[in-house]
């Protein structure tokens, strides 16, 4: 009984991924930098800055997509290396 009360609540999860990024060979084509933006190069998990104090954006395209009637998530990293007074990263 105690079987079958697990198997009926076990539920399957599917997700479509749109982007996935893993800064392999060619990153430098596929991300783009603001014009007035501090310099990023890459690390060993993903793009790092390169300067102190500067405001940094980084952009890359990708292929429209719709999540009508469906839930959207979007996930990101951010690992301040630095001690730092104040400091932060977003997804816009």
């Amino acid at each position: 009984m105690l079987s079958l009360l697990a198997l009926s609540t076990i539920t399957t999860a599917t997700a479509t991924t749109y982007f996935k990024e893993t800064f392999d060979a060619g990153w430098e084509e596929r991300w783009v930098t603001g014009a007035d933006s501090g310099a990023v190069g890459l690390a060993e998990n993903g793009l790092q800055t390169q300067q102190d104090a500067k405001f940094y954006h980084v952009s890359s395209a990708f292929d429209s997509f719709s999540n009508a009637d469906k839930d959207l998530v979007l996930q990101f990293s951010v690992k301040h290396g630095q001690k730092i007074d104040c400091g932060g990263g977003y997804l816009k």
